[in-house]
């Protein structure tokens, strides 16, 4: 009798896991998504993640600097996009932009992704 009850909560909580994955695993896994766009826009998106900032750095060859920007969000919804235009510093164009992820918890996700 014990040993049948075990088997049906098992078999109860894999289902679960399956079919209510933030339930049964904790909090979903936040996605991000990158784009770069030379003499356009650069664009970060998020999804599953509570975030209060996202920041932009972009990088070239040599000692080229850009400006970084930075822009508040806000932690609700748990997705968003912020959009900045792309920038160039003395007709030289960043090769890469690494946008952080600031979460609303303090931890920071990166992405990296080459300028097209």
């Amino acid at each position: 009798m014990m040993r049948r009850l075990l088997v049906r909560a098992t078999v109860l909580l894999s289902l679960a896991g399956a079919v209510l994955p933030g339930v049964a695993g904790g909090a979903p896994t936040p996605m991000y998504d990158v784009t770069c766009v030379v003499g356009g826009s650069t664009t970060g998106s998020w999804q599953r993640a509570k975030l209060v900032g996202v920041t932009f750095e972009w990088f070239a060859s040599g000692s080229t600097t850009f400006q970084d920007v930075t822009a508040p969000v806000s932690p609700r919804p748990p997705r968003g996009s912020v959009v900045t235009g792309t920038p160039a510093s003395g007709g030289v164009d960043p090769v890469t932009v690494t946008v952080l992820f600031e979460r609303a918890d303090g931890s920071i996700d990166q992405t990296t992704v080459g300028c097209t």
